[in-house]
């Protein structure tokens, strides 16, 4: 009789049990149990492979990320130093331009304050040289009056006396006492048969000096006697035609008569009027053609474009004009000219 064989391992660590070797061999001949276990190997295999390989992709996916965040991170790093950079040097070149325009802002507002310094002083100076000359002007034309009127009240004793004189003397005698009662007081001529003839000496058996005959004619023009004032000056610039003042003689002719033209045509006597003017104008053109360099000059040329003026002359007015802003630009004459010319209601 056969002894029962042992029992042997079977694959995958399973032990046969006490069922006999046909049993054993029957079951693993059998496809049904033949097939799950290369299946259950490869399902591990893949379960392990799988477990492995999750973390390993996990692991590249976060260093992935994380290189691009640092890349990231440094561009922005990099633009933010730019911008610094930039910044830095906005606010350099800002600084800069700011200390340059306080710069030329304290220049501009020290060059101010000079020229207004400049220019005060310069008022101060024409102020004091404006004053100055308001007190010799001033000065000057009361000892001119003052001269005049000495020499007129020097001229009227002078003929009081010599009237005295010849009362005492009449009354010594008496053919010439009787006639005295018989002496009229004629009124004074009208103004249209004023003489203009020059004044005779004011002083009886005495020479009168320029300077006596000047303030007389003077005298005769600021009281309003054109026609004897008139007189006066022609006899002074006939006698002394190269004295200093012979033409401011020659420009008071001018200005009495036309004050007497003014007069006539306040009469209503125009044709007096117009002979008045013409001497005028006259009168002032002899200024410059005889003192070509006297101080009266600019103002004869402007008083006689005035006058033509008055005449309906206005081209030959506005030449004498020209000529003096031309000649004497400088004077306040040439200043008026200017205006005159420049107004289109003068042409």
């Amino acid at each position: 009789m056969l002894s029962p064989k042992p029992a042997r391992a079977l694959p995958g660590g399973l032990a046969a049990s006490g069922e006999d070797g046909d049993a054993v061999m029957a079951r693993s001949a059998s496809p049904a149990h033949a097939r799950p276990a290369p299946l259950l190997l490869l399902s591990l295999l893949t379960l392990l492979v799988g477990c492995a390989s999750t973390p390993d992709v996990s692991a590249r996916a976060s260093r992935g990320d994380l290189d691009q965040l640092r890349g990231e991170i440094e561009r922005l790093t990099t633009s933010a130093e730019l911008a610094r950079q930039q910044q830095e040097t906005i606010r350099v070149a800002l600084a800069g331009l700011i200390r340059e325009q306080a710069a030329e802002g304290t220049r501009q507002s020290a060059m101010l304050a000079q020229r207004l310094d400049t220019l005060s002083a310069t008022l101060g100076e024409l102020a004091a040289r404006v004053e100055a000359l308001a007190t010799s002007f001033d000065r000057v034309a009361a000892r001119s009056e003052l001269e005049a009127l000495t020499h007129a009240l020097t001229a009227l004793t002078a003929r009081v006396d010599e009237i005295n004189a010849r009362i005492a003397a009449r009354e010594s005698s008496p053919g010439v006492a009787e006639a005295a009662p018989g002496l009229s007081v004629m009124p004074p001529a009208p103004a249209a048969m004023i003489s203009t003839s020059p004044p005779t000496d004011l002083r009886p058996g005495t020479e009168s000096t320029p300077r006596d005959l000047y303030q007389a004619a003077y005298l005769d023009f600021s009281r309003g006697n054109y026609a004897l004032a008139i007189g006066g000056f022609r006899e002074f610039v006939r006698r002394h035609p190269d004295d200093e003042v012979a033409d401011n003689a020659q420009y008071w002719i001018g200005e009495a008569y036309l004050s007497l033209a003014h007069r006539y045509q306040d009469a209503g006597e125009l044709e007096r009027t117009d002979q008045a003017l013409k001497e005028a104008a006259q009168a002032f053109h002899d200024v410059a053609e005889r003192y070509p360099g006297a101080d009266k000059v600019p103002a004869a040329l402007y008083k006689e474009a005035l006058v033509l003026l008055e005449l309906q002359q206005p081209a030959p007015a506005h030449d004498r004009l020209e000529y003096l802003v031309e000649k004497f630009p400088t004077t306040p004459e040439a200043r008026l000219a200017r205006e005159r010319v420049a107004d289109p209601a003068e042409r």
